[in-house]
């Protein structure tokens, strides 16, 4: 973004236009923004506070996390088992929901369902403000493909006031429609395809 423009709201309604415009484009079936695609070798780990679960040591109240738009599941093919996607009621403000994997499921839960449970992420030495998980998702591979699944939490990007300047933004293209639209979403990114915002 131009100097000086980079403040949190901002910088998320720069990224929520430039994803309305990726999603307008001839031949995506869907997209979405995230902060972590899977496989990239980066990784974002945090201890939780997860309601009914009384956990054995530090390390076994570690979650992986990433934060991500609605449609980041039907763009990656991740199916949703229960509950909801994100969607336009979880903004700025309003509380916090999240949704979780399958291993999260089982590890915390039990295999019961989680929809409508709740945790708290460690902030400092102490939990957070309460999460409501509205979604359950298959298990999909993070780190790497050779590694187990991992408990796993998705955060709506939309509730970030102070999103992240890089984030990643995911097309799915219709059959024989990937390579031509390289130079659209390029444009729909920047003016020049350099990844510029584009003036208004």
């Amino acid at each position: 973004l131009p100097a000086g423009t980079e403040d949190g709201a901002t910088q998320l309604a720069a990224q929520t236009d430039v994803l309305r415009r990726l999603r307008a484009l001839p031949g995506v079936t869907s997209a979405s923004l995230s902060v972590l695609t899977p496989l990239e070798r980066a990784g974002w780990n945090g201890a939780l506070d997860v309601d009914g679960y009384v956990p054995r040591s530090r390390k076994d109240a570690i979650a992986y996390f990433n934060e991500a738009t609605s449609g980041y599941f039907q763009t990656l093919g991740t199916p949703l088992l229960a509950g909801r996607d994100f969607n336009s009621s979880d903004r700025v403000g309003t509380p916090k929901v999240a949704i979780v994997n399958e291993s999260f499921a089982q590890k915390y839960f039990h295999g019961q369902s989680p929809i409508g449970r709740r945790y708290r992420p460690e902030q400092g030495n102490k939990p957070g403000d309460p999460i409501e998980i509205v979604g359950l998702v298959r298990d999909a591979k993070y780190l790497d493909l050779r590694e187990d699944f991992h408990p796993t939490v998705y955060v709506a990007a939309s509730q970030d006031a102070n999103p992240g300047k890089i984030v990643t933004f995911e097309l799915r293209a219709s059959a024989g429609n990937a390579t031509a639209m390289i130079q659209a979403g390029k444009r729909a990114v920047g003016r020049d395809g350099t990844g510029e915002f584009p003036a208004r």
